[in-house]
């Protein structure tokens, strides 16, 4: 509670909903421990948001998948399906979202890791599904900004926290190309707020 206030992410909505953007973009970990009451809160508060769900595309994270049962139960997916599914019916991901010239494909990294690893992986069904989407005739000649939650690099140094298959993901992206990846980020060392 001390370290994720909600009047931090009430602020950044207010501050979103001032600007005259066209598309926003979450990469997941909107929630700490993957409980009920904490995706009522974050859905609260992403409802705010006045580009709705077609203007806001999301993928998970790890927190969003942190226990078996928020997996088990389709937490994620069940508060914010209508921001995190493609424009086509098809495997829950990726997905694809065209906007204009923009097209968003979402990844999904997360998965239920052991206890304090965090780790991520994308898995090579879903690696084929997605060269497939970017390669498409449908989104060649498009800005193709593709989403995960897991950086795609070593951010730590350790083991801890990685995209076991970014290497795979790199061979991918070399072959079928994007216009932009963009990542949740590193964990940082926040200060403490009083």
């Amino acid at each position: 509670g001390r370290k994720h206030r909600a009047q931090c992410f009430e602020a950044m909505v207010e501050d979103l909903n001032q600007q005259a953007y066209e598309h926003i973009v979450c990469t997941g970990d909107l929630v700490n421990l993957g409980l009920w009451s904490e995706f009522e809160l974050a859905a609260e508060l992403c409802g705010r948001l006045r580009l709705g769900p077609a203007g806001v595309t999301m993928v998970p994270g790890n927190h969003d998948y942190y226990t078996a049962a928020a997996v088990a139960e389709r937490r994620f997916e069940r508060t914010f399906g209508a921001y995190a599914a493609g424009d086509a019916a098809g495997p829950a991901y990726p997905f694809l979202r065209l906007r204009g010239e923009l097209a968003v494909i979402g990844l999904c990294s997360a998965y239920v890791s052991p206890l304090g690893l965090a780790d991520g992986r994308l898995g090579s069904e879903q690696l084929a599904r997605a060269e497939a989407l970017l390669t498409s005739a449908e989104v060649v000649g498009r800005f193709r900004l593709v989403l995960i939650h897991h950086p795609p690099v070593v951010h730590r140094g350790t083991f801890v926290r990685q995209l076991r298959d970014r290497h795979d993901l790199a061979a991918m992206l070399n072959r079928a190309g994007a216009e932009l990846v963009v990542h949740g980020s590193p964990e940082v060392n926040l200060p403490q707020v009083p």
